[in-house]
């Protein structure tokens, strides 16, 4: 015979019933409890704590406490965050040496600089998807930083190359 469960709130008190007879019956709502008093546990060590992190990150848990634990954050590192899948910012390139050169000499580094400034395929598709939602994104802010946008295209173009505008440097 098999069997059936059926729950039945009335008022304040909740019934099981099964096979039509009342099995357990559920207490008073309105009835204060008194708090459950947990024994003493000492703090744990550094030691304990880091046993405890270390069969946690043994068990393959992926326990959420890891991704934040020094010394097993590292593998929870989005694969598109690691190094060399992104390309270089831009604004890493930026050396205040360069302040006291010649436009010359200035001119001749940033064409041989971009000889060697590659963007593979997956570092664009990586940089595309970690900055889809553009102003959203800390990200995005960094990767458009030195680089000539829509924004600023007409400026970049009308300045003059001997005295270029101060703002449009800037940007």
């Amino acid at each position: 015979m098999a069997h059936m469960c059926f729950i039945v709130q009335l008022n304040i008190f909740v019934h099981f019933f099964i096979d039509g007879h009342c099995c357990i019956s559920g207490e008073d709502v309105q009835q204060e409890r008194q708090p459950l008093k947990l024994p003493y546990v000492p703090e744990p060590t550094a030691l304990e704590r880091w046993e405890l992190l270390r069969d946690l990150h043994a068990a393959n848990t992926h326990s959420s406490v890891l991704t934040v634990s020094s010394g097993f954050q590292d593998e929870f590192i989005p694969h598109i965050l690691q190094d060399g899948n992104l390309p270089q910012p831009l604004v890493d390139l930026r050396d205040d040496r360069y302040l006291d050169m010649s436009p010359e000499a200035l001119r001749a580094h940033c064409i041989e600089l971009s000889r060697t400034l590659t963007v593979t395929e997956e570092q664009a598709i990586n940089a595309e998807r970690l900055t889809r939602y553009q102003s959203k994104c800390k990200k995005w802010f960094r990767f458009r930083l030195g680089r000539i946008t829509a924004s600023i295209m007409k400026s970049v173009c009308t300045t003059s190359s001997e005295n270029p505008a101060l703002l449009t440097v800037l940007a």
